[in-house]
């Protein structure tokens, strides 16, 4: 369907999975981490964990995660155009 639209997309082969810096999310995932066992918090079962996590993702900046997502056809177009390893 993205290619109907005339999407440009970055083929496979183009885009390896071992440059987390071109993808928001992997960042997204790391604060994540770090807001939930801060203080050395340690979740006693796994419930608590889920609570502990829904709990820390509200707390996100909602404009911080706008703009990140944004970062990202930019971030693509910058591999693209200079080679994958230029937005590390």
């Amino acid at each position: 369907r993205l290619h109907e639209e005339n999407v440009p997309l970055v083929a496979r082969q183009d885009n390896p999975p071992n440059i987390p810096q071109a993808r928001s999310i992997e960042t997204v995932w790391a604060l994540l981490k770090r807001k939930v066992y801060e203080n050395n918090w340690k979740a006693k079962n796994l419930d608590a964990l889920a609570r502990r996590i829904k709990q820390k993702a509200k707390e996100f900046d909602q404009n911080m995660l706008q703009t990140m997502v944004e970062g990202v056809r930019t971030k693509l177009w910058a591999m693209w155009r200079d080679g994958l390893y230029s937005v590390c």
